[in-house]
């Protein structure tokens, strides 16, 4: 996605995301994708602020089922509607790092190159 954003890699990320969620759980089920969940969240935070002003419907894409980005507070928003037993929407939110300034982009371009 860093090389080449498309909307398949965002839809793959997006699911990612969506079913494995925004924290990593200690011990549980869940430990045979524990790997894949640190990977995708160490990418998100790292790269997502940067592919949404890259290339914002790309994005957008990687946001499913509740997931939004609010590009001020540079964090990504998942909302658990009021529903059941629960009075009140639930709402987990994870950073992410800022975008990088077209000076550092054009420094790590020119190191890639050399």
């Amino acid at each position: 996605m860093k090389d080449f954003p498309n909307f398949k890699g965002a839809k793959i990320l997006g699911f990612c995301l969506n079913v494995m969620g925004f924290t990593v759980r200690g011990k549980g089920y869940d430990r045979d994708s524990k790997a894949l969940q640190k990977a995708v969240l160490s990418w998100t935070k790292k790269n997502y602020a940067w592919l949404h002003s890259y290339n914002a419907r790309v994005a957008e894409a990687c946001l499913v089922d509740g997931i939004t980005y609010d590009s001020k507070s540079l964090r990504l928003t998942k909302t658990y509607p009021a529903e059941g037993l629960r009075r009140r929407a639930e709402y987990i939110y994870f950073p992410v790092d800022s975008p990088p300034t077209e000076t550092e982009t054009a420094k790590n371009e020119e190191s890639v190159s050399e």
